[in-house]
């Protein structure tokens, strides 16, 4: 059902755990996630961009970090959400906030 209650629902599941109502995480190869897709790193959340993770903080995005190969990630994006960005999904705004494309290219 593609309307956006199901979607609601669909997305709900993948990010709280039943009874406890905690975050989900997934566990995905760093190799494998999209530009896009967020993932705690050290315990900080990064967002992945190119072979970069760059530091989430509420004023921006800090500089970048290399993305790690061959390692497991905890992944913060719900795997539709993972998946509607390796489709190459184009938003009607931005993606990636300002902050994020100056430091992407380092």
């Amino acid at each position: 059902d593609p309307g956006a209650d199901a979607i609601d629902t669909r997305l709900h599941t993948e990010r709280v755990e039943p009874g406890s109502r905690a975050q989900r995480r997934h566990d995905v190869l760093f190799d494998a996630l999209p530009d896009g897709a967020f993932v705690l790193y050290g315990d900080a959340p990064y967002l992945v961009v190119g072979d970069r993770l760059l530091r989430w903080t509420a004023g921006g995005y800090e500089t970048p970090v290399p993305r790690p190969g061959g390692q497991h990630a905890v992944v913060l994006t719900p795997p539709s959400l993972v998946a509607v960005l390796h489709a190459g999904w184009l938003p009607l705004v931005p993606l990636l906030h300002p902050t994020a494309r100056t430091l992407e290219t380092g």
